[in-house]
């Protein structure tokens, strides 16, 4: 369970990580994927909870959520000539990703040439799986290894 102590340590004011969660709420309900009441107790003036659990529950899931995403964002990234080039998975940041700078994407070097015996030959380089072929990744410009899952304590090391 994450405490609120662990969840005040999140960079960004409550209220515009907020903002941020309540304009997601709109997108999930304008594209019929979800709707989420959005009513919210407030203590002393301030936000202090959504009412609705299923609410809450997803508003702590967009919070942890964004703490994740910056704890990645402050890892130091290694340089690309320090990759391991065995064919490893890592985490890859790219230059560019569907047209958005600076993105990160799950990688592995490939040598080039026939890699499956009867697909055409391919360039060797830096490949990810896009959801139905691997495609080469833009432009990448630094890595990391992918955190290790401690079964003992379910966390990502």
């Amino acid at each position: 369970m994450i405490s609120a102590a662990t969840l005040s340590t999140i960079p960004g004011s409550v209220a515009e990580i907020r903002r941020m969660f309540l304009k997601g709420l709109v997108y999930l309900r304008e594209h019929k994927i979800a709707d989420f009441p959005e009513g919210a107790m407030e203590v002393n003036g301030k936000f202090s909870r959504f009412i609705d659990s299923d609410t809450e529950s997803a508003w702590l899931g967009f919070r942890v959520a964004i703490m994740e995403a910056r704890k990645l964002a402050s890892r130091d990234v290694l340089p690309m000539d320090s990759a391991p080039l065995d064919g490893a998975e890592v985490l890859l940041r790219v230059k560019m990703r569907a047209g958005i700078p600076g993105k990160y994407l799950v990688g592995h070097y490939m040598q080039g040439g026939h890699c499956i015996e009867d697909h055409p030959a391919i360039d060797a380089g830096w490949y990810f799986w896009n959801g139905c072929m691997f495609d080469k990744a833009s432009e990448p410009d630094g890595w990391m290894p992918l955190p290790i899952h401690n079964s003992d304590t379910g966390s990502d090391e």
